[in-house]
Order: structure tokens, then sequence, then C-alpha cells
């Protein structure tokens, strides 16, 4: 989780700040030396596309790693572990893509982003307290001695 936190960080630097400002350059650019500029601006977006790929590979193991935790383990139920490992996968799919195509939406983010969706839902439900539980928590505390 990590290295998809660190990867989606470099992108967000290259598409929002390094990119900008080769855009910018470019727009003001005199005449002869427009093609220079955009040649620069064009590389930092095949570096966006890489970082993209990278970015949406790395989420794809880190949810299928969860997915499976889950799918294993006993703390949860254990279908929504294969929704995350169902999504993991699509990302990696849309990962591969996007670094042969560049950046478009395919049915294999929209089927990511979906199961992602639902995954988040249903551990959320399924991790929020609730208030029975912590009824019946609270009544099976030992209490102390009454001091009036």
């Amino acid at each position: 989780m990590v290295l998809t936190a660190a990867a989606i960080t470099m992108l967000q630097a290259v598409d929002g700040v390094a990119l900008k400002w080769a855009v910018d350059a470019w727009a003001v650019a005199p005449a002869d030396q427009e093609s220079s500029a955009l040649s620069a601006a064009m590389a930092l977006r095949w570096t966006e596309y890489a970082l993209q790929s990278y970015s949406n590979i790395l989420l794809g193991l880190a949810l299928i790693f969860y997915g499976l935790a889950i799918a294993y383990g006993y703390a949860f139920a254990r279908w929504p572990g294969w929704l995350a490992a169902a999504s993991g996968v699509a990302w990696i799919v849309h990962g591969l893509m996007v670094s042969y195509v560049g950046l478009f939406d395919s049915p294999p983010r929209l089927v990511a982003l979906l199961l992602m969706a639902a995954w988040a839902f249903v551990m959320a439900v399924q991790t929020w307290p609730s208030g029975r539980r912590g009824h019946a928590a609270s009544a099976a505390a030992p209490t102390g001695p009454v001091t009036a």
C-alpha cells in the first residue's frame, strides 16, 4: 500500500506540477523554440502515462492482497475479499492497457471502480460500530463497587 501511495504521489507531482510548468513554457515560447518546448511537454506527458500505468498496477496488487487476506481470514465475511481481489485484477488490466494506449476510460477501469466502490461500502457496513454490539458489550462489562 505504501508503494501505491508513493506512485500516486509521484503521478500527481508530474501531472499537477511538472506538466503544468512545461505546458505554460510551451504556451509562451518564442516561435523558434515552440517545437522543443512541445517536445519537453510531450516527454512529461509520456512520463505521466508510465506513472499512471504503474500506479494502477500497484493499486491492483494492493487490492488483491487485501482481498485475499479478507477472503482467507476470519474477521469478516469472506465474499467481500473476492470483490477486492476482482477489482485488483481489473486495475492491473487497465494499468497494462494504459502503458500501450495512454490515458483513457476503459471497460476494465469501470469494472475496477464499481467493484472497489462495492467492496468499500460492504467493508464500511461490516466495520461500522453496531449499537446492539455496543450495548451487549457494556451490559457484559463488570461493574465496580457502587458508591453513593
